[in-house]
């Protein structure tokens, strides 16, 4: 059985900026249907390499959709990092004819100077977008009179052959395109290119399906680790009805009132797909706040950058070929921008239509498909689709009283005020005259917030002062700041260097840590897989289990050297034998999906709680995976979110940086744990 129901928020967006710039950022502010954060799903830095790798390798061959898509992906999963805005901003900026890449790319270089307020090359890129301002608005004022003209010729043509074409503005007032047969006012019609009909399909009322009625909650997580979507479906006498729970976090999301009302559910003319049908209407304030723009930006997926019909097209085809249904008619009924032309209807309070699809099966335990996040723009009886966004999905079925899970972290007002940690700070910064061990302590409490507000500008003092009397830890926090660009200019070769000096005092993971560098593919660096290669080769020599691991990945994956699967098998091997955590958790999910290996769901249990009592967090939530879906393992949703609370706290990391006061800082924040 097959499932599909929508969730459609309409909000009518007031803007009161001219500049076409402020005009597309103020859209993307008001972008929340799922845009959060999903805990569980970051990116790992070996996946991120790997996007680096792919970006590098596109703009090397001039393949400028594939470094697009890389670059995008890489903001989707890791929306912090600044370097990708700049070179994915620079990628749009080099479209100097095409108005919307344009745009993006002042939206990309925006970002980056939000995120990196400190790199010297924000006063060239301010200067910049402002060149790009000029440049689009020159392009949209020239296209608006070509499409004038147009129009005027297009209206021309339609008299004299007398036919009107009405576009369609709602699902429910799709009409097929019809010729006039007598005398029209043809001045008073809305005229366009002809846009195919779309067939309004017919609904049946649903009967009764007791597997369905109960709770559900989707996979997909927000914030604390709330489930994004949590619905209720119902078995009544003669229909089924769905309601969206209040304590979903789609509702948690933004300033936003919502009002969802509960539908009935319907079979479509098929009789084998279930639709549901949820509206919400939303407000927005007519100030908007470029600064909280910016800031909202990080929680925006990239492919809301992507526009257009062709996003509805990709998804119909990938449904059609895993379910074979038709796209519901509410996103069918979409017509892009650039089908229409409109002459004399003004652009005014133009409302944003969010639409939520999901297609579904029924397997006997769990919900399974894909499903649509579109964001369409209405003006009047125009419409068009800013973004269409396809990924899988997975519901799961929960305990009928479930109100949604949720981690609290410890609040910075908490680490940064309370008695015991600023003690604590205190008793440091006493000892670090004699003490580079303490010099370093004290600069991860800074950065991290711990005992005091963050001080970036103090964390760097303190960092440089036990990097320079040779503490360890502080030279590799120290090479950590300069390799991200975090409170000093980026300077990936101090970071190298820095890196040297701590493998030469015995520390080989150092040379891992430098061979990721030239991994990395930054605005000012090329990435260089040789080197990288021979850093990782020469830790392995040392007996590294990270270097072996690294190792592993690079030839799994065929990042930089040929891909060789045995190889790579021997590394894992190698880090196995040394109990590395990480080679743990990836052979555990290779023997779980028969991933270079057969499948063995005992050998992937088995390795994944080994990884997770050693405190690997990836463990934790790939077990947690395991339980919610019933993979491998009996499901068992109570387990299953124990692992997921375990995995969040593995993962709220409350002092960043290489120190020796981790167990004491964990003492003070959760004494009933020790």
């Amino acid at each position: 059985m097959y499932l599909i129901f929508s969730l459609s928020l309409q909000c009518e967006k007031y803007c009161m900026m001219s500049v076409p710039i402020k005009y597309f950022l103020s859209l993307f502010l008001i972008l929340t249907t799922g845009l959060s954060s999903v805990y569980g799903q970051q990116i790992t830095r070996d996946q991120l390499l790997k996007l680096f790798y792919q970006a590098n390798t596109a703009v090397k061959e001039n393949n400028y959709q594939a470094a697009v898509d890389a670059y995008t992906e890489i903001i989707k999963r890791s929306p912090g990092l600044p370097d990708p805005y700049l070179q994915l901003g620079n990628l749009y900026a080099g479209r100097t004819d095409d108005a919307a890449a344009l745009k993006k790319a002042c939206i990309c270089y925006l970002t980056y100077i939000k995120l990196k307020p400190e790199s010297s090359q924000v006063p060239l890129l301010e200067n910049k977008v402002k060149d790009l301002q000029g440049k689009i608005d020159a392009l949209e004022t020239s296209l608006a009179s070509a499409t004038k003209e147009d129009t005027i010729q297009q209206q021309e043509m339609v008299k004299k052959e007398k036919i009107v074409v009405v576009v369609p503005a709602v699902a429910s007032d799709i009409q097929e395109p019809q010729k006039d047969t007598a005398a029209v006012d043809t001045d008073s019609l809305l005229v366009t290119d002809t846009i195919p009909s779309v067939s309004v399909p017919v609904r049946q009322i649903a009967a009764p399906d007791l597997r369905l009625s109960g709770r559900w909650v989707s996979e997909k997580l927000g914030e604390n680790g709330r489930e994004f979507w949590i619905v209720d479906v119902k078995s009544l006498q003669d229909k089924m009805e769905m309601s969206l729970a209040d304590f979903s976090y789609v509702l948690k999301v933004g300033n936003w009132k919502h009002k969802v009302s509960s539908v009935a559910i319907a079979f479509n003319e098929n009789n084998d797909t279930l639709v549901f049908d949820f509206y919400s209407e939303k407000e927005k304030t007519a100030d908007v706040d470029q600064k909280n723009i910016l800031e909202d930006f990080g929680m925006i997926v990239s492919n809301l950058f992507d526009t257009g019909m062709e996003r509805i097209s990709e998804f119909t085809n990938r449904s059609n070929n895993s379910v074979g249904h038709d796209v519901d008619t509410l996103s069918m009924s979409v017509s892009d921008s650039s089908a229409s032309v409109v002459d004399s209807v003004a652009v005014v309070n133009p409302k944003i239509l969010y639409v939520s699809e999901f297609r579904l099966r029924y397997d006997g335990y769990k919900l399974s498909g894909f499903y649509l996040d579109q964001i369409v723009e209405r003006t009047g009886k125009d419409e068009r689709v800013l973004s269409a966004v396809s990924e899988p999905c997975e519901f799961i079925p929960a305990p009928v009283d479930y109100q949604g899970f949720t981690y609290n972290g410890l609040s910075e007002s908490v680490k940064s005020s309370k008695r015991e940690l600023r003690e604590l700070l205190n008793q440091k910064m006493k000892e670090s005259g004699s003490s580079t061990s303490a010099l370093n302590d004290v600069a991860c409490m800074y950065a991290s917030g711990i005992g005091i507000r963050k001080n970036m500008k103090m964390a760097v003092a303190y960092f440089m002062e036990a990097s320079v009397k040779n503490n360890l830890f502080g030279m590799l926090n120290m090479a950590q700041l300069y390799r991200d660009g975090l409170g000093v200019e980026k300077d990936v070769e101090k970071a190298r260097e820095l890196y040297h000096r701590a493998y030469n005092s015995g520390y080989t993971d150092a040379m891992v840590f430098c061979g990721d560098t030239y991994l990395e593919d930054a605005a000012d660096t090329v990435s260089d897989y040789q080197n990288a290669l021979a850093c990782y080769q020469k830790a392995v020599l040392k007996r590294c289990p990270f270097a072996a691991y690294r190792l592993g990945w690079l030839y799994r994956e065929g990042l930089g050297v040929e891909q060789n699967i045995e190889k790579a098998w021997e590394y894992y091997q190698q880090a196995l034998v040394m109990q590395y955590p990480d080679a743990m958790t990836d052979v555990g999910i290779m023997y779980r999906d028969g991933n270079m290996t057969e499948k063995d769901y005992d050998k992937a249990y088995d390795y994944l709680l080994k990884a997770a009592q050693k405190g690997n967090a990836r463990a934790m939530f790939e077990l947690s995976q395991m339980y919610l879906k019933g993979i491998g393992v009996k499901p068992d949703f109570k387990t299953a979110k124990e692992w997921q609370y375990r995995f969040m706290e593995a993962n709220d990391v409350v002092i960043e940086g290489f120190n020796t006061i981790k167990s004491k800082v964990k003492t003070i924040l959760y004494p009933k744990s020790e």
